[in-house]
């Protein structure tokens, strides 16, 4: 494994106390990607400086309609530049965002914007047709994240002629406003305040299981705690860049991951057992003595790696690790996957982090409990037999 890149700041490590603190930052690192967007025919590279000078024009659009601090605003769309870009100006301006489902019913977005009242709705064009179609948000401003930048409702127009000192957030305001799925009852609002998100990417930040070299492969949508705070703050916190693959499926993430060399991958144990279900069907479809073979070799390769740390699922599984770009080194799950062992070595025996939480615990006044190191490992691993891997990771 190569050795990563690691940033050197005040206090030896990257870390910020208000999601401000780390927008401000960008301008740092203006050269460096920051994102790596997909789309069914393109890919779109924004760099940190080009991110940091949308967000910027938005916050002021937004601060120049009178949205700012105990004010909210609805994202409701997928995860593209432009979602990004939406949220960080909204907390930017002062104001509380609200990330929202994209696959939510409109019926579900009605009652979230009757309960939060919020002052702008960001969203695609398509879900505001829904909208409008059930006569929800009519008295609502909504501006669209998916339409040309020349549309009247183009989200990328807001801007202001005049552009004033934006305000700087508190570590107690609230930065996002989540809504629980409502599974087993009416779905619940929980704020999360700037203290509490930065106090979770900053313990991230600390296990240094990234580093600002590292492309993170990032498939699961932003509206959730766990993608947003371990992917996408933790990446951002270290100047590293992310990668927005044009969908779910297998052929997409490995598009994305070929193309952009990715390093790291933020996946739960669904995704990981797609992934896994493509390379089983792939195996049964060769005769009975190559999957005896493949099968074999899996085993020797499991023992030989636990016995030596001698790698060889990169050599004699090659093939499935070239279709994720041949360069993944970190597995991050929301879960436990039974059957992770088989599973890493073909990816080439890549380190995994499995995380048996949705999303990094914090007190009531976003601090983590456990910030040490081996506390927070012990916190989130979930299978004894990658400590080895853990291990390995840590070295490097």
């Amino acid at each position: 494994m190569h050795s990563r890149p690691r940033t050197v700041s005040i206090g030896g490590l990257p870390g910020f106390a208000t999601l401000t603190e780390l927008v401000d930052a960008f301008g740092a690192r203006a050269e460096r990607p920051a994102v790596y967007a997909f789309s069914p025919d393109r890919m779109q590279v924004v760099t940190y400086g080009e991110l940091a000078a949308a967000i910027g024009q938005r916050a002021q659009g937004l601060h120049a309609r009178g949205i700012g601090r105990g004010e909210r605003v609805l994202i409701w769309a997928p995860n593209s530049t432009d979602w990004i870009a939406a949220y960080f100006a909204v907390v930017r301006a002062g104001a509380t965002a609200i990330p929202f489902d994209n696959q939510s019913t409109v019926a579900s977005a009605a009652a979230v914007i009757e309960h939060a009242k919020p002052r702008l709705i960001l969203t695609t064009a398509a879900h505001r047709a829904e909208l409008d179609s059930h006569g929800v948000g009519q008295q609502t401003e909504s501006l669209l994240l998916d339409v040309a930048d020349t549309h009247p409702q183009s989200a990328a127009r807001l801007s202001s002629a005049a552009p004033a000192a934006l305000p700087e957030a508190a570590p107690g305001d609230v930065a996002s406003l989540l809504y629980t799925s409502g599974t087993t009852g009416t779905p619940k609002a929980v704020p999360l305040t700037h203290a509490n998100l930065a106090a979770n990417a900053t313990a991230l930040i600390k296990v240094k299981l990234i580093g600002p070299g590292d492309r993170v492969l990032l498939p699961l949508p932003l509206h959730h705690a766990y993608p947003f705070t371990v992917g996408l703050l933790n990446a951002f916190g270290w100047g590293a860049a992310v990668v927005l693959p044009a969908g779910i499926s297998g052929p997409e993430i490995g598009r994305a991951a070929r193309e952009t060399g990715a390093t790291a991958l933020l996946a739960v144990p669904r995704l990981c057992t797609a992934l896994w279900d493509g390379v089983a069907a792939a195996v049964k479809n060769r005769a009975r003595w190559s999957q005896r073979a493949f099968f074999a070799l899996l085993s020797i390769s499991i023992a030989v790696r636990r016995a030596s740390g001698i790698r060889l699922g990169k050599l004699m599984f090659g093939e499935v690790h070239k279709r994720l770009g041949n360069r993944l080194e970190l597995i991050g799950c929301g879960g436990t996957i039974p059957f992770v062992g088989p599973f890493l070595e073909v990816l080439g025996g890549a380190p995994a982090l499995l995380l048996g939480l949705e999303d990094p615990p914090c007190n009531a006044h976003g601090e983590n409990e456990s910030l040490d190191l081996a506390d927070f490992r012990k916190a989130v691993l979930s299978v004894a037999h990658l400590v080895a891997e853990l291990s390995e990771a840590k070295r490097a």
